[in-house]
């Protein structure tokens, strides 16, 4: 969850859905590239629903999509490097 992700200093991968009516996307649904950023939960009206700031860190490219539920779970490689994770 968002929440998780902020409380453990998580960094997380975003990328967009080449057609937004897909609800279940898989990776062909998706754009290969996308940015790793960080959040950062902001005070907002409810606590029902948060307000988030991402800081995008880098670029990556997807190498596999490795788990679809409950999360999008990848295997990327950061661009402009050799590093792979």
């Amino acid at each position: 969850t968002v929440e998780s992700a902020v409380a453990g200093g998580l960094m997380v991968g975003v990328v967009a859905q080449r057609e937004p009516t897909v609800d279940d996307p898989g990776q062909a649904d998706l754009y290969q590239v996308g940015t790793v950023a960080n959040l950062s939960r902001l005070p907002g009206d409810s606590p029902d629903e948060p307000f988030v700031l991402l800081q995008g860190i880098s670029r990556f490219r997807i190498v596999e999509v490795i788990q679809t539920t409950p999360y999008l779970w990848a295997y990327v490689c950061l661009l402009y490097t050799s590093r792979c994770v």
